[in-house]
């Protein structure tokens, strides 16, 4: 069975101490990529957590990303 693919909206504390933790201990998941309107955060991010996309814009990680499921992990 295939890993589910899953891309994160929004890196700040809940991405960081939450759901990346979470989600990379699980089996048959993957964190294929993070998106970030902060660049530099977002790859600082994805590399901690060998996470291997990054987007600034949310289009094109729904676009371009391959995804099965995505975290919505940004502010009201």
């Amino acid at each position: 069975m295939a890993a589910t693919r899953v891309g994160i909206v929004g890196a700040g504390a809940i991405t960081q101490l939450a759901h990346l933790p979470v989600l990379s201990r699980l089996r048959n998941v993957t964190v294929q990529s993070l998106c970030d309107n902060d660049a530099a955060k977002v790859r600082a991010l994805a590399d901690r957590f060998e996470v291997p996309d990054t987007y600034s814009d949310i289009e094109d990680m729904l676009n371009y990303g391959k995804l099965d499921a995505v975290v919505v992990a940004t502010p009201n």
